[in-house]
């Protein structure tokens, strides 16, 4: 099942069952996401369910980026007891969600049992990858990723930077220019996305499990696509590397979706350039941060990121299953 509706009235979520019954595993119905995703965009820890505004906001993106979706759950005299939920991106790869077990009245085996029939459906639509993103304390639902096929792939650390901090001059790169996203552009946003791909240290091990052109549409599914925010830098006439930025909705932060720089024109300032870049993009815009993602192997990139001033949000770790 794939879908996505308008946000509804939140229903209370019952927090424990006290008559177990025999489980009962289904797939999540348009009018249950709204109470399942209370569950599921919860903060780690935290004892209550996420509120009206997050779930509206998540709908938004579903829509706005046009992701599909699929879900299944276990339920008892009505109140869910195991969910796992699944957006469909582009590009043929899916990113996995589940509550950790032992919260919101969430069963251990039920939860099994949701991921299970879950895993199962995505097995059926010829995935490339599917992931999960967990808290490095969420060991139960480690646990479960592992148990269903999942193996750890990194830690990813997330940044942000103040974009209206001075003390960053707008880049001017000599003999160059960029050039913008048009469909007829395709293809170069191709050809340069793979070329930076080569012995790139933010998650090599992706490297070759899609085609590029899959991993541009799913680029697009970051955020708000906007066209003119993607940019290929030419130097001398050649493509030399390139800029994917993403407005948040709302508009107040700007995302780097990706920045790659081509084998030859590594360790020659190009990357300063690009965040300079950025950062003139979040001024024109009236964005007041810039945040991005980083595997925290990629020491290069995160002493760059570091000399420009942005400071760490949060930490996961991401846990891939390959189709």
């Amino acid at each position: 099942m794939t879908g996505a509706s308008d946000a509804k009235p939140i229903p209370d979520v019952p927090r424990r069952l006290d008559k177990p019954l025999v489980n009962c595993t289904a797939p999540i119905s348009d009018s249950e996401l709204t109470a399942a995703l209370r569950l599921l965009l919860a903060a780690s820890g935290d004892p209550s369910p996420a509120s009206a505004t997050q779930v509206a906001t998540f709908f938004e993106y579903l829509q706005v980026a046009r992701i599909g979706w699929a879900g299944h759950c276990v339920r008892r005299e009505g109140v869910l007891r195991g969910l796992a939920f699944a957006m469909l991106l582009p590009g043929r790869t899916a990113m996995v969600m589940y509550p950790q077990p032992g919260e919101f009245g969430i069963d251990a085996g039920d939860q099994d049992a949701a991921l299970a029939a879950l895993m199962s459906d995505l097995d059926c639509r010829a995935l490339r990858f599917t992931q999960v993103l967990l808290e490095a304390a969420d060991e139960a639902r480690r646990e479960l990723a592992l148990r269903h096929g999942f193996r750890r792939l990194t830690r990813l650390i997330y940044l942000e930077r103040d974009a209206r901090d001075p003390g960053v001059e707008a880049p001017r790169p000599d003999g160059g220019r960029w050039v913008s996203f048009t469909p007829e552009r395709f293809e170069l946003f191709a050809r340069t996305v793979e070329a930076t791909y080569v012995d790139s240290l933010d998650c090599p091990e992706l490297s070759g499990l899609r085609p590029v052109q899959e991993a541009i549409l799913a680029h697009q599914a970051a955020g708000r696509f906007t066209p003119e925010l993607w940019e290929v830098l030419e130097i001398d006439g050649q493509p030399v590397a390139c800029l994917l930025l993403a407005p948040h909705l709302g508009g107040a932060t700007l995302e780097l979706v990706y920045m790659g720089v081509c084998p030859a024109r590594r360790r020659c300032g190009v990357g300063a350039l690009l965040l300079r870049r950025a950062l003139q993009r979040c001024r024109e815009r009236g964005a007041r941060h810039l945040t991005l993602v980083v595997d925290e192997r990629n020491l290069p990139a995160r002493k760059l990121y570091e000399r420009f001033g942005f400071r760490t949000l949060a930490l996961r770790e991401a846990y891939l299953r390959r189709g």
